[in-house]
């Protein structure tokens, strides 16, 4: 396992549970770390990821735009959790944001986990060894259905803060779940999770059916258990995003 690899595998494991990276010194680091993988991927050549560089620069470009000219601010009133939006000046042709806190709607947010997707992708997808991608979906796997395990348990003990130690019932509006600021975002993360499990044991299930063994349930469990995690959130949009997952790979394993 090569130093990018190992460099973009901390990224993915770690922000998860530094609060869904929803404060700046842990997506600052995040960031940096992405991209020092990425470079050193890059020192052999880069033939596998041109065209995905070419996007993501152009996503990262426009997202830059937006940062640099809000069209609106977004103010709240003391004490309460009532926000209103101030017009700003800004030019109208380019893409525009709202400029809002850092944990609320930033774009600045927003780019700095572009910037970081970006980083970890491109390093991972530079990668000549073929076991790297089914590691990743395992290890994506693991963490995932740990914190929907845990997020879970919070929710039926009522407790008030993630993993016992940041108070987060004052923060992102009081709707947290797991080691997540917020439950959308909690959310999102099990979906890509749960689709990570199915894919892990779709493929274990397929190497092994001669063996007595079969690891690949374990990940069906992960899966459940990342389902269930979406259901507990309360997030809307994460359980109507679990069904189109669960659909594609229904028929993949149908076939």
């Amino acid at each position: 396992t090569s130093i990018s690899t190992l460099l973009a595998w901390a990224v993915l494991l770690l922000l998860p549970w530094l609060l869904g990276g929803q404060w700046l010194p842990f997506q600052l680091g995040a960031v940096t770390v992405a991209f020092a993988a990425l470079v050193i991927s890059l020192v052999n050549g880069f033939p596998r990821v041109k065209t995905p560089m070419i996007l993501m620069a152009c996503l990262c470009a426009y997202t830059l735009i937006q940062v640099a000219n809000p069209a609106y601010t977004q103010t709240w009133q003391t004490g309460l959790r009532i926000w209103s939006l101030v017009q700003e000046n800004y030019i109208h042709w380019l893409p525009s944001s709202i400029q809002s806190g850092f944990t609320d709607a930033s774009p600045l947010r927003f780019l700095i986990l572009v910037l970081t997707a970006t980083g970890v992708g491109l390093a991972l997808m530079n990668q000549q060894d073929r076991k790297t991608l089914p590691a990743t979906l395992i290890l994506i796997s693991v963490s995932g259905a740990t914190i929907a395990l845990i997020g879970t348990v919070q929710v039926n003990f009522g407790n008030q803060s993630i993993l016992g130690i940041f108070d987060a019932k004052g923060r992102g509006l009081g709707l947290f779940f797991g080691t997540f600021l917020y439950k959308n975002q909690a959310a999102a993360f099990f979906n890509l999770a749960m689709a990570g499990s199915i894919a892990s044991f779709l493929n274990l299930a397929s190497q092994t059916r001669s063996q007595r063994s079969n690891p690949s349930l374990l990940f069906l469990i992960f899966a459940i258990l990342l389902l269930i995690g979406t259901v507990a959130s309360r997030s809307r949009f994460g359980f109507v995003c679990s069904f189109p997952i669960l659909v594609i790979f229904g028929v993949i394993s149908i076939k």
